[in-house]
């Protein structure tokens, strides 16, 4: 029996990338292991304080979260003109933390197999802590039951996996409650099975299984020899190994009369050329019975009764779904009834699921050449990303995760957003067009609805509003979001822009499942490129808070961009009542397709708007070069192309990426050019020019 939704999130050939690895000085893997965890013993205990937020302390384990090499002596880095290198980034990935099937071990594969150089673990913070996963998956009914308190709850839906003949199952009741009664009556067939798929409403019960333990609930009814009850927990994505492909990861327990288990005394086995770890347990009485188990411990101790190495992290897994099923082996007939699984986790408001999944990243640390820290989804309200601080710090509200999320309030959010600030972090107001549905996507005059989600972004009062004006970043370079593609994310940004916002923008996949080859071909395949004087956690910090970064796709794109007025780069913003009526950009670029073009794209920008009224309508239009508003990459073979803007009125620039059909691979941020100040906030990590000493809003 399984889910009719189709299981996980996929946001989302081999490919040889030219991003040469030197060779790795990484830590010390026995003493970056964290070992010897238990159910119960796993967590350090994050120190919540009632009355005020707390910052995630990383600096004890930070240094197992850097998989270092000699990255500064790397030749195939890209240099800007100024010295600094570009480090390749994925900023809003999901992995055994959140709803997909993702694993942190999955990303950090195709990461590497991409030369990327960086990244951001960005988990559903409701989602890490277990917030609205309830305790019981009861077997009563095909439609969900309900939780008291709570419109969630579980759902059955049948699945045939072998042709089972005469084989039925139902709901009955049975002993004054509802089970499900599956009989598999067909001895001539081996190992079949019926079983059922649970699916939370929404979800919401997906969670990482590290702390999780399980108590099958069920009555075997009639089992003859080699038959057995089963339960199957369906896990996360892990990438290929030398000996097992990519896949899904299954953790099955079988209750049964197994005479097998005298004979080999083994209760464990793989099956499925791995994909699969069955643990089997012989049971003698009959009658309503309950069995704990604990999936992680009980993945670790198959690999040691079995003498091989791991081919996965166990802490890595979640609880995607659960099968449970009546089977039988070597003719056997089985039936039983099945009451319910009950599901207790530790990952709750208190626990420290950051320093678990730092401890799942520092067992992978010998592996991969990779910077990775560890941000964070606030998905309370809307989406927003929050990024660590200089010290790898991330804010914990101290109440928002004591309630159903359903229950969160805007308030929560913004004290977040202020905590995080406080920090020294930063962040991002993720797909603005939705992350599954956009205003786009249904109306006829694309322009106007464009003006009408611009109007909501830019209107004091509005949900998106006040947001935006807390946020340091946006999410614009999407391939396709919300059924929105990449012209209309960039015209939002450039509508706010025109509005006075400063805000950098950013690209990301915000993927669910890496699959291993094919993260590069999912729906958006985006990396963002910041320019950093090293590769740290300080060092990409202040890269995001400046601006200075472009974006771009995984594979299409090749080489950099930067931009150049005067002595400012990429992201600077210029305030100068005095500045000339034109200005002269200086586009770099270096190891750029000879096939691929650009555009200059010039915003104008009303730097005094009060937001009472929004400007919309407002958009970047192509500066002309030499008389074509189209450039071929080739320009700039034999060094930076100068452009002439008007800068006669407040505005801003940057260039939009072009692959050989003319289509949209990404862009650079922007330099801000003012004639007044802007009283939209202004990042004081940015590289701000202000010659007359204007008031500025810097935070």
């Amino acid at each position: 029996m399984r889910s009719r939704d189709a299981p996980g999130v996929d946001m989302c050939t081999e490919h040889e990338h030219g991003h040469d690895r030197a060779p790795r000085v990484g830590p010390d893997v026995q003493t970056g292991r964290f070992s010897g965890l238990t159910r119960r013993g796993f967590l350090r205990g994050s120190g919540l304080v009632a009355a005020a937020g707390i910052a995630r302390a990383g600096a004890p384990a930070l240094d197992r979260l850097v998989f270092p090499r000699a990255w500064a002596s790397t030749p195939s880095l890209q240099q800007t003109p100024d010295g600094r290198s570009i480090a390749r980034t994925a900023m809003h990935l999901h992995s055994s933390f959140s709803e997909g099937q993702g694993s942190i071990g999955g990303h950090l594969a195709e990461l590497d197999r991409l030369g990327f150089d960086a990244a951001f673990f960005t988990d559903h913070d409701w989602r890490q802590r277990a917030v609205d996963a309830l305790p019981r998956a009861a077997c009563n009914n095909l439609n969900g039951e309900s939780n008291p308190g709570s419109e969630l709850g579980w759902k059955w839906s049948w699945e045939r996996q072998a042709d089972l003949g005469n084989h039925n199952a139902k709901f009955v009741p049975e002993r004054d409650a509802v089970w499900l009664r599956i009989v598999n009556d067909r001895p001539e067939l081996l190992s079949t099975l019926a079983s059922g798929d649970t699916k939370h409403r929404g979800k919401a019960n997906r969670q990482n299984l590290t702390g999780v333990g399980l108590v099958a609930d069920f009555d075997p009814g009639t089992m003859h020899n080699d038959g057995f009850m089963e339960l199957t927990i369906e896990m996360s994505y892990h990438r290929r190994t030398s000996t097992r492909a990519g896949g899904h990861q299954l953790l099955t327990y079988r209750w049964g009369r197994l005479p097998h288990l005298r004979r080999t005394g083994s209760a464990y086995h793989l099956e499925n050329a791995g994909h699969r770890i069955v643990v089997e347990r012989n049971i003698h009485a009959m009658g309503r019975q309950q069995h704990a188990v604990e999936p992680v411990e009980d993945m670790k101790a198959a690999f040691v009764a079995l003498g091989i190495d791991p081919f996965l992290v166990a802490e890595d897994n979640s609880l995607h779904d659960l099968h449970v099923g009546v089977a039988s082996r070597n003719g056997a007939i089985a039936a039983g009834f099945w009451h319910g699984i009950d599901i207790t986790s530790t990952l709750h408001t208190g626990s420290d699921p950051e320093g678990v999944m730092r401890d799942i990243l520092a067992q992978y640390a010998g592996d991969h050449d990779l910077l990775v820290d560890l941000g964070q989804e606030l998905s309370l309200v809307t989406h927003v990303n929050q990024f660590p601080s200089a010290s790898s710090e991330i804010y914990l509200h101290p109440s928002a995760y004591t309630r159903p999320k359903a229950e969160a309030t805007l308030e929560e959010l913004y004290e977040i957003l202020a905590g995080a600030r406080g920090l020294g972090g930063l962040t991002t107001y993720n797909h603005p067009f939705g992350a599954q549905e956009g205003e786009l996507q249904q109306g006829s005059d694309r322009a106007a609805d464009l003006e009408l989600t611009l109007t909501r972004f830019a209107t004091a009062g509005r949900k998106e509003n006040d947001v935006i004006e807390r946020v340091d970043g946006l999410e614009v370079f999407y391939r396709r979001r919300g059924n929105v593609g990449m012209l209309e994310h960039l015209r939002l940004w450039e509508g706010l822009t025109a509005n006075g916002y400063v805000l950098f923008a950013n690209g990301v996949s915000d993927d669910h499942l890496p699959r291993s080859g094919q993260v590069h071909k999912q729906n958006n395949p985006m990396a963002t490129m910041l320019v950093t004087e090293d590769l740290s956690h300080a060092g990409l910090n202040a890269a995001i808070a400046s601006g200075r970064m472009f974006a771009a796709h995984m594979t299409k794109f090749a080489g950099s961009v930067d931009l150049q007025v005067g002595e400012h780069f990429t992201g600077a913003v210029i305030v100068d009542p005095a500045m000339a009526s034109t200005s002269t950009l200086l586009v770099h670029g270096a190891g750029l397709r000879s096939d691929g073009s650009f555009q200059v794209i010039q915003v104008p920008v009303v730097t005094d708007n009060d937001q009472s009224s929004p400007i919309v309508g407002v958009f970047g239009h192509p500066v002309p070069v030499n008389g074509s508003t189209v450039v071929s990459n080739s320009a700039l073979a034999s060094g930076p192309l100068a452009v002439t803007f008007d800068t006669s009125i407040s505005t801003a620039v940057y260039v939009r990426f072009l692959d050989p059909q003319g289509d949209l691979l990404g862009g650079t941020n922007m330099i801000y050019l003012l004639r007044v100040a802007t009283n939209k906030p202004i990042n004081s990590g940015r590289d701000v020019a202000n010659p007359s000493g204007l008031v500025l809003n810097l935070r």
